[in-house]
């Protein structure tokens, strides 16, 4: 798998910008947090496009868990091998999926 991304939250910075509350190792300019309003991930990108990708990389992680989450679920139940505390631990993954995907999308879509 490729390096990883810096840590969520993302946000808007200065128009134009995406900033984290972390340090961004490798991206020159990533230190200068008053310029940007955070620690530089991207600039030179459209005010529209800016928000999309804040949006998108904040909900992420708990979209993509929500989605292994359903798979595990729908892989288990009913499946001939799976006992009752397979099938209730599935079944909890997929509640706490479910419920920190509809926070990701309240936060982000507020």
């Amino acid at each position: 798998m490729s390096a990883q991304h810096t840590k969520t939250p993302w946000r808007l910075g200065r128009p134009g910008t995406v900033v984290a509350d972390e340090p961004v190792p490798g991206m020159n300019g990533s230190d200068a947090v008053e310029h940007y309003g955070g620690h530089l991930i991207a600039e030179s990108v459209t005010p529209g496009n800016c928000a999309f990708i804040v949006r998108a990389c904040n909900a992420h992680d708990a979209l993509l868990e929500y989605f292994n989450a359903s798979q595990s679920l729908q892989n288990t139940l009913g499946h001939p091998e799976a006992t009752v505390e397979d099938e209730r631990k599935v079944e909890a993954r997929f509640e706490a999926a479910t419920t920190a995907a509809r926070a990701a999308l309240a936060k982000v879509l507020a």
